[in-house]
């Protein structure tokens, strides 16, 4: 989901902290994380972070407060406080969740940390297809929750929106939001047929003969700076391999 940080593996949903592991000064602070759930969509919580090392293993401790995140619907919100350890040098740990208002969902989830970068490192892994359709769903979850348009038409009928790769997953793109943006369904076929593109700038370039329709929904439109700045790194990688 992140392009470096931790998946918490809850039993209602994944969730996603942005996090650079390998630096972790005292003045770190995690402000928001994403929870993909299980029945579909997604959720961003505003949290008060706290992050501990002691050479053996570091701890970070989240704080959800109902009140910091009072544009989440009642039946969204999980309010309580998430501990989080992992070992030094390993890939995975423990989070032990403490509920406020209810304990129901007391107990431990299993923490792993995401692989680094915008693309898969070596030979690119053969996934079943129930995994790559799982993927791609909290994805396009994430971003419905972050950018909840089009990055090009603005479209926000969500049924007709795709996660739409940056560095493609043929050349070993990752799953993740740095590499992805909401695109409506024709466009995002304009642009993996080669007849659009987006320069590092964030720019449209349309690359064949379209119809007047699409060259005028097209023509001189730019990503939104917000989802440009987010992707910025994979249009440079794109516009190097050129």
């Amino acid at each position: 989901m992140f392009d470096e940080g931790i998946k918490i593996e809850w039993s209602y949903g994944h969730e996603y902290i942005k996090l650079n592991l390998h630096e972790l000064p005292p003045s770190t602070e995690i402000t928001s994380t994403i929870q993909v759930w299980k029945e579909g969509g997604a959720t961003q919580y505003n949290v008060v972070s706290e992050i501990r090392c002691d050479g053996d293993s570091f701890e970070i401790v989240l704080t959800y407060d109902r009140e910091n995140n009072t544009e989440i619907e009642d039946e969204l919100g999980y309010w309580g406080r998430s501990t989080i350890v992992i070992p030094a040098g390993s890939e995975e740990g423990v989070a032990t969740w403490v509920g406020t208002e209810t304990k129901k969902y007391d107990g431990q989830a299993k923490v792993t940390k995401l692989p680094s970068g915008l693309t898969v490192t070596g030979p690119i892994p053969r996934q079943t297809v129930s995994r790559i359709q799982r993927e791609q769903q909290q994805l396009r979850a994430a971003l419905l929750l972050l950018d909840k348009a089009c990055a090009i038409t603005s479209e926000s009928f969500a049924d007709l929106l795709d996660a739409a790769h940056i560095i493609a997953a043929k050349r070993g793109g990752r799953e993740i939001i740095e590499n992805a943006i909401l695109l409506r369904t024709d466009v995002h076929r304009l642009l993996d047929s080669g007849a659009i593109s987006i320069n590092k700038d964030g720019n449209v370039n349309i690359l064949k003969e379209l119809s007047s329709d699409y060259q005028e929904l097209l023509l001189n439109k730019r990503i939104a700076p917000i989802v440009h700045e987010r992707i910025s790194k994979a249009l440079e990688h794109v516009a190097n391999a050129i």
